[in-house]
């Protein structure tokens, strides 16, 4: 026998964890916030979210290493590279070694220079971020935990865009 009202007392207590597909918004910009982790498939989902939510300035990436895929991590950065410029994403912000990849297999499906930035480090991104944001973008930040991708979200909301 379940206890209907106890249910529905933990449930108003209820929260996802910080991280997981929270949608922000820091004054002119949306931010979803993907920061909690990142695999090929969570990653592919992310950006099936991002490309279907409509957006009135451009849609825009900025992801981390993908960590813990062994050795076929290249060829899943570089998969879901591709897979990203195919989403009509319109920037690319990929923070650590293994997005080199990732913006490898971007600028294999098409995309252009001039939409792809990279960052060796979370710390190192978030000072460049206000220089590429723009007033009304629509901004997914993704990407594995230890990569501390949060650092991105909280300089996103306090850059002014």
């Amino acid at each position: 026998h379940l206890d209907y009202s106890c249910i529905q007392e933990s449930l108003k207590e209820f929260g996802f964890p910080s991280g997981r597909l929270e949608v922000k918004n820091f004054k002119d910009i949306k931010v979803i916030d993907d920061t909690y982790n990142a695999n090929p498939l969570s990653f592919k989902n992310a950006i099936d979210a991002l490309g279907s939510l409509d957006s009135l300035g451009r849609k825009v990436l900025i992801f981390a290493d993908m960590l813990e895929l062994g050795c076929d991590a290249d060829k899943l950065h570089f998969l879901s590279g591709k897979y990203a410029a195919d989403s009509g994403i319109d920037i690319l912000i990929g923070v650590g070694n293994l997005t080199k990849h990732f913006l490898s297999g971007a600028r294999k499906a098409g995309m252009s220079k001039k939409s792809i930035f990279h960052f060796k480090s979370s710390e190192a991104s978030k000072r460049e971020i206000s220089k590429i944001i723009r007033a009304k973008d629509l901004v997914l930040v993704k990407g594995s935990r230890l990569m501390q991708m949060e650092k991105v979200v909280q300089a996103l909301k306090s850059s002014g865009v």
